[in-house]
């Protein structure tokens, strides 16, 4: 694609609508080429409501700015309009960690503000002939899929998949707040002021923090897997051949049983380096700790997806990942002791509604903590 092909492109923008108009922005977003950035946001400012998303999308793409705007929907536009208004090529990103509110001994609001994204969910690449411009979505490490993690349907199954181990794993994030993090016993300032290395690195916007004990078990056969047992729950489902789908592709850990609530909920923690590879030595390290009172605390970044599978089977999934503490959380299951994990949640990730956008990430928390 030429200069022309690029400028000629973006002069139809102001004609089209709807998907028409994402899949056009979609094309030049992943073109990459900065010519675009000028006439994207001209565009941002002119266009109406319902193209802002992809617009803002193509733009954090193609500049490495991720701005921070409101969780609230009806101001939301105006923000982002304010936001590409203001920048300019010679602004500065400036990670950092803001507006930090302890919510008692275990949790704590905050905003990772210039956030580095080194590890972050966005959407994949649209494949040629795709109907929907975005839609298949993957947790990214330094840039390269580590799991693909589904679509916003929310009809369709929760499914988690391995894509590849990330070169460099996401637990260089933690390394520097790793003696931090050996015995937490509350989730206070310091240990926030501690793990702001580690929460910018991540992308950004608002997040809730929690400290959790977690009960959880090594699962490595897929029958023993919520992803597989979620079947067993769902009322007057047909008999079925399991999918490979259903299996993420790799050994990890979830919680023992499933989480009360409202509905079906099963909490599952994915590994970001391969659990069969753990240091026997490490881990009988940690497990001697632990048999001696100490809580040595892993790193977990995680969400919560609400659906109503083919519109007959409501369920949720608590979905983590673990940035730092492989060898804590297998040391603790195979001890039988709930594991001290320090849960870092970004909103935006986490499926909620409108009005309350953490509702659901809180009632599985609350439901879930032992």
């Amino acid at each position: 694609m030429t200069d022309d092909d690029l400028a000629s492109l973006l002069a139809r923008l102001p004609r089209l609508t709807g998907l028409e108009h994402d899949r056009l922005v979609v094309t030049v977003e992943q073109r990459g080429d900065p010519a675009a950035i000028g006439p994207l946001r001209e565009r941002v400012g002119e266009a109406p409501g319902e193209a802002l998303f992809g617009l803002h999308h193509a733009l954090v793409r193609l500049t490495g700015h991720d701005p921070v705007l409101p969780l609230d929907r009806d101001a939301w536009p105006h923000a982002v309009r304010l936001a590409w208004a203001a920048w300019t090529p010679a602004t500065e990103a400036r990670p950092r960690v803001e507006d930090v509110e302890p919510l008692g001994d275990d949790r704590a609001r905050l905003v990772v503000a210039d956030g580095r994204g080194v590890v972050g969910i966005d959407y994949d690449p649209t494949p040629p002939g795709s109907t929907w411009p975005r839609w298949f979505k993957s947790l990214l490490v330094g840039g390269s899929p580590l799991y693909g993690v589904g679509s916003d349907c929310g009809t369709c199954e929760t499914t988690l998949h391995l894509i590849g181990w990330p070169e460099r794993p996401a637990a260089a994030l933690s390394q520097l707040v790793r003696e931090r993090l050996g015995d937490v016993t509350a989730l206070d300032r310091d240990v926030l002021d501690a793990v702001a290395p580690l929460l910018t690195g991540l992308r950004s916007g608002h997040y809730l923090a929690a400290l959790a004990d977690l009960d959880l078990e090594v699962v490595s056969d897929p029958a023993a897997s919520w992803c597989v047992r979620r079947h067993e729950l769902r009322v007057d489902e047909e008999p079925f051949d399991v999918p490979e789908v259903d299996w993420p592709g790799t050994g990890h850990l979830q919680l023992r049983t499933t989480v009360p609530g409202v509905r079906p909920t099963f909490a599952v923690v994915l590994p970001s380096q391969d659990l069969a590879a753990v240091d026997p030595r490490t881990v009988a390290a940690h497990t001697a700790r632990i048999a001696a009172g100490e809580r040595p605390t892993a790193v977990v970044t995680a969400w919560v997806e609400d659906r109503d599978v083919r519109m007959d089977h409501p369920e949720r999934f608590f979905v983590g990942v673990v940035l730092d503490g492989h060898h804590k959380l297998v040391a603790y299951a195979r001890h039988g002791v709930p594991a001290r994990v320090l849960l870092l949640c970004r909103v935006e990730d986490s499926w909620g509604p409108p009005a309350d956008r953490t509702a659901f990430l809180r009632a599985v928390l609350d439901s879930m903590v032992g």
